[in-house]
């Protein structure tokens, strides 16, 4: 026993030794499984899937690719675009378009860029001087729909959604104060869109008669090919929601130690399985892209890109 001031200081007993001894054996065992769990689930994801016949777009930062079939990064085609850009914010496929959100080198400025699934040779449909975080074409290519700042006093969260017809020389605002990181999504064969309002729901749109209908909570959602089903995530958490019976079904749900869904998800060219994006790797830096459905969740790839949409014709 020592004294330290007016306080009593004793030793540690033999057996509260030996508990501390047992607890940090304990702690480095149970660490060491989860390090070596990762480093194993980061081997077995780099793996491609052999049977994966998919044609993809994958990208990151300010590069753009395709991979067709199994997935490795060697087997990434670059795609060209017409001028540079700083960075590509977001990716969404609709009917036979698929559209890119990008902010373009020099001016700094957000930009739509539509291009077909065939050519995938991109143009500018629509140029902003504010940020744009998800864009959307319909399935004829000319008009889009898109989620950018808007700020002022009676938008608090500073972002809307916004569209822009074929025939307008300008865009309208069709939503205020959405989630600043809401994507937006256009349902094939119709006038619909799904975005994300302030409070988190997933809200879809019809864009010429301006109604709104909730779904669920959410952060991250993708129309099927027929427009039937919307595939969403929210948090770890998979759902698909159907239209048509108005019910919804949890297809996967990652573990507690596993990070969040991307927002960036995509159905296949059948409709019978999701393409998810989450962080992974011990830091997050990866990302990790699984294709899953009711019965069935492979790890696709991980490493630097992020993947989707899909690009095969149905």
């Amino acid at each position: 026993m020592e004294w330290v001031g007016r306080r009593v200081r004793t030793a540690p007993s033999k057996k509260v030794k030996h508990a501390n001894k047992h607890l940090s054996a304990k702690a480095m065992r149970v660490m060491s499984l989860v390090v070596s769990s990762c480093l194993l689930l980061s081997c077995f994801a780099k793996q491609p899937i052999k049977d994966f016949d998919e044609t993809l777009i994958v990208w990151r930062s300010n590069t753009i690719g395709v991979v067709d079939g199994p997935f490795s990064e060697d087997r990434i085609s670059p795609v060209r675009l017409s001028t540079e850009v700083e960075s590509i914010v977001d990716a969404s496929r609709c009917g036979e378009w698929v559209t890119l959100a990008v902010v373009e080198k020099g001016t700094r400025r957000g930009a739509v860029w539509v291009g077909s699934i065939t050519s995938l040779s991109f143009r500018p449909l629509f140029q902003s001087a504010r940020a744009i975080t998800g864009a959307a074409a319909d399935d004829s290519g000319t008009s889009i729909v898109y989620t950018a700042f808007s700020g002022g006093e009676a938008n608090p969260h500073g972002f809307s959604l916004f569209y822009l017809s074929a025939d307008a020389q300008s865009p309208a605002v069709l939503r205020a104060n959405i989630s600043p990181t809401s994507s937006v999504v256009w349902r094939p064969m119709s006038d619909e869109v799904a975005y994300v309002e302030s409070e988190g729901w997933i809200q879809v749109l019809n864009t010429k008669t301006l109604v709104a209908r909730r779904v669920a909570r959410g952060h991250g959602f993708s129309w099927s090919p027929d427009g039937s089903k919307l595939a969403y995530v929210n948090g770890k958490t998979l759902y698909v929601y159907d239209e048509e019976a108005k019910t919804t079904t949890e297809v996967y749900a990652r573990h507690a130690f596993q990070t969040d869904f991307d927002k960036h998800i995509f159905w296949d060219k059948r409709g019978k399985r999701i393409l998810t994006n989450a962080p992974a790797g011990l830091f997050g830096y990866d990302n990790e892209c699984m294709i899953t459905d009711q019965t069935v969740r492979r790890p696709l790839y991980q490493g630097a890109y992020l993947c989707g949409p899909v690009l095969s014709q149905r």
